[in-house]
């Protein structure tokens, strides 16, 4: 399955504050026993695969399962050019603006990475989810003079989307959702790509509502992802995450993203048509919870059925047909 491949060597970052790191590193590595009721069995099997460690004053890590991620080395960026050139390609065929095109290439960069089709489709998504709402992405903070104040990423893999979101427009505030031991990732990578921005672990929702009004980065572990609920979010974000959760939870995400005290809420939701988890179970992507939601766009993602490789063939199919939606939720 291409999006559990890991062409990355394990590497390390120095963060200036580490306190939310420590924090998610004791919990979910050192002293972590037994996944919660919500994590699903592909999570169960491949959660443990991440690795980190933390020595001599660095963190050395290695994520699995959270994207196509490959180290930026002078080896890889050579052996990667032929997908590195095709995904550049993409964005110029769906005619993204050069602003977002170019934060695009410096996220990647500055999270060490090669560019690739990973990347590349965040980069659309977010190029179409301005197109949705008649935003002009090579504005400066386009979202957040819009109506776009506050936006929720659900399983944002090394926090890519997250940051470009950011050095798109820094007005934004951003919450980051995930499990516990993929969200850690997620604060690394903001660390990297964004480190002056104010960040904070939601850990009760009693003081809640003050921390997001007094911070820019928001990170909320998964495992407490009932704290979304009343959280004032215009716009929700899922890119292949969903179709790696229970039925039950997909449904209980939909309830807390329409309990948002916005008064409009949008969500874009790239997910495969079907998927089955490891123990038996279907999650698919028609049966989500869409009930009354108004439909904006609603086909199959047009470059998200093939991703560019370099090897032959060139062009690979995914493992089933992938389709996006965008919705207006109340």
């Amino acid at each position: 399955m291409h999006h559990l491949r890991n062409l990355s060597n394990p590497f390390c970052f120095v963060t200036t504050d580490q306190r939310i790191l420590n924090d998610l590193y004791s919990r979910y590595y050192q002293h972590y026993q037994e996944h919660p009721e919500i994590t699903s069995s592909f999570w169960r099997e491949f959660g443990y695969r991440h690795r980190v460690a933390y020595q001599n004053g660095k963190w050395d890590f290695n994520g699995f399962g959270l994207g196509h991620f490959v180290s930026k080395t002078w080896r890889n960026t050579i052996r990667q050019l032929p997908a590195t050139v095709l995904s550049q390609w993409l964005l110029k065929k769906y005619q993204c603006p050069s602003r977002l095109s170019k934060a695009g290439l410096d996220t990647a960069n500055l999270s060490h990475r090669i560019f690739n089709f990973d990347c590349a489709k965040q980069v659309l998504a977010v190029n179409e989810i301005g197109r949705q709402l008649s935003i002009d992405l090579d504005n400066a903070s386009p979202f957040s003079k819009c109506s776009i104040k506050t936006v929720c990423v659900v399983g944002d893999g090394y926090s890519f989307c997250s940051n470009l979101l950011k050095r798109i427009d820094p007005d934004l505030k951003v919450i980051l959702v995930n499990l516990g031991r993929s969200l850690f990732f997620d604060v690394l990578f903001c660390e990297k790509c964004v480190p002056e921005e104010k960040t904070v672990l939601i850990q009760d929702r009693t003081m809640a509502d003050e921390l997001i009004e007094s911070h820019s980065l928001i990170f909320v572990e998964a495992e407490k992802y009932h704290h979304l609920k009343g959280f004032p979010i215009d716009l929700f974000i899922n890119i292949t995450s969903m179709q790696e959760m229970n039925p039950g939870i997909v449904s209980n995400y939909f309830q807390y993203m329409r309990e948002s005290s916005s008064d409009t809420v949008y969500l874009y939701c790239c997910n495969r048509l079907e998927k089955t988890l490891p123990d038996g179970t279907r999650v698919r992507f028609m049966d989500y919870p869409w009930n009354d939601c108004q439909i904006l766009l609603d086909e199959l993602c047009p470059w998200h059925q093939k991703y560019p490789e370099s090897g032959i063939p060139v062009w690979r199919e995914f493992d089933g047909p992938i389709q996006h939606r965008f919705v207006r939720l109340k």
